[in-house]
């Protein structure tokens, strides 16, 4: 079945066209491109941020104006471009992080363990406050991505693509990495 699908029309505000899109389910799909070829605009028109006019996105069927938009976002989820910790350690961020979804927290010893699969050789006691800007690029596109794949869908508009993708590779969903899944990159 199609998580989300696009269709070929797909434009916004009659200035970025975008290619048809078809994601199915269990599959990961990498947008690409060179810089103001609209790869944030796109994610923003498939979280339903931004209306697509003209063009219609589909998820699981059902075109995107029929779902509440609320409900549609807590499973297609937007994952920021900019950086968003808080004051405090890593282990304060991943704690608030599980406090916003009102889930239990988990221990430091957890977290440390989603900070290995993501490459990340950093002491969950580490303060966000003193660590160096590209670090904290680095803590981002770990342990948002890292914790946000409680959702169908995870829209990530990265810092550094590159560390994005580099901690995908290394994250496990039930048995398998992102390397057993079936995935494309759509070149804007």
């Amino acid at each position: 079945m199609d998580m989300i699908r696009t269709t070929e029309a797909l434009t916004f505000q009659d200035f970025l066209r975008y290619p048809a899109l078809r994601v199915e389910e269990g599959e990961f799909a990498f947008v690409t491109g060179r810089s103001g070829a609209g790869k944030s605009t796109y994610l923003r028109l498939l979280n339903g941020s931004i209306p697509a006019d003209p063009g219609c996105i589909f998820y699981r069927g059902i075109p995107l104006e029929e779902y509440q938009i609320l409900p549609y976002r807590r499973q297609v989820l937007l994952v920021p471009q900019a950086v968003y910790l808080i004051p405090g350690t890593i282990l304060d961020n991943f704690h608030f992080y599980y406090d916003v979804r009102r889930q239990q927290r988990i221990d430091g010893e957890r977290a440390a363990e989603f900070l290995r699969r993501c490459c990340l050789d950093f002491p969950v006691d580490t303060s966000c406050d003193t660590l160096p800007g590209m670090m904290t690029g680095q803590i981002l596109a770990g342990t948002l991505p890292m914790t946000s794949i409680l959702y169908q869908i995870a829209i990530m508009i990265a810092i550094c693509t590159a560390v994005t993708c580099a901690c995908f590779g290394t994250l496990y969903f039930g048995s398998k990495t992102l390397y057993d899944k079936k995935r494309q990159i759509i070149q804007l």
